[in-house]
This record gives structure tokens, C-alpha cells and sequence, in this order.
């Protein structure tokens, strides 16, 4: 399964790699929304492989303040290669949660901190 893994969070993004590495899971992993974006039009001229799988942090912001979920291209390239996205965040806001759950193209919502179990189960996401 190839994943990819955005969070501006650099914790959250160090434990996600640490988490991986454990079980000897290879992804990429994004600190910037840029760079996340990057590796998609990466994969829309053919340089880089389609991820399985999207984990990424709910308040990932681009430089014109766009939350990354939201970014009508990305949301394209998820629907046009089917590809799961998960959408984990340290908000506890209900309304951010229901906000998630009714786009389409989200698979699942999680609440950090990123745990090993968490991490499973987030893996498991696209069997």
C-alpha cells in the first residue's frame, strides 16, 4: 500500500514516522501543504505513483489561506484515482467533525494525538 501523510504539525508528523518505521511502512510524508500539492501534480505528470491512501491534518493550510481538503484540485485528483482520505485533527469541535463527514470524498475523521492503535486502524482504512 503506498500512503501519503500531510501534517503541519511537526510531532505529529515525527511520531506518524517513527509509527511507520516500526512496522516497516514506506510513505511520504508533507510538513506544507505546498509540498503536498507538489507530489499531486507530481502524479498528474506521471513522476510520481498514486497513493492508496491520504492521511492528512484537518487545518493544513496553503498560502492562500485554502484548507488543503478544500483545494478544488486536490479534492479532483482524490475522486478522479479513488484514492482514501482520512482527515485527522487536534480539534474537538463537533462542528468541525460533522464538516468533515459531509464531504464525499472523505473516507473518516479522527481526533489526534496519533497513537500506534490509532495508526492501525487509520492504515486499515483502505481494506
Amino acid at each position: 500500500m503506498k500512503y501519503w501523510f500531510g501534517d503541519d504539525d511537526t510531532i505529529a508528523l515525527f511520531i506518524a514516522r517513527k509509527y511507520c518505521q516500526i512496522a516497516n511502512l514506506d510513505g511520504l510524508f508533507f510538513d506544507s501543504a505546498e509540498e503536498l500539492l507538489e507530489a499531486v501534480s507530481a502524479v498528474n505528470n506521471g513522476t510520481l505513483g498514486i497513493p492508496d491512501l491520504i492521511v492528512l491534518d484537518l487545518y493544513m493550510w496553503t498560502i492562500e489561506t485554502e484548507q488543503v481538503v478544500t483545494v478544488p484540485f486536490f479534492v479532483q485528483f482524490i475522486e478522479k484515482h479513488n484514492i482514501t482520505l482520512v482527515i485527522i485533527s487536534a480539534s474537538i469541535d463537533k462542528g468541525d467533525e460533522e464538516r468533515v463527514e459531509s464531504l464525499p470524498y472523505v473516507h473518516s475523521f479522527f481526533t489526534k494525538p496519533l497513537t500506534k492503535r490509532l495508526l492501525e486502524k487509520i492504515l486499515t482504512c483502505t481494506s
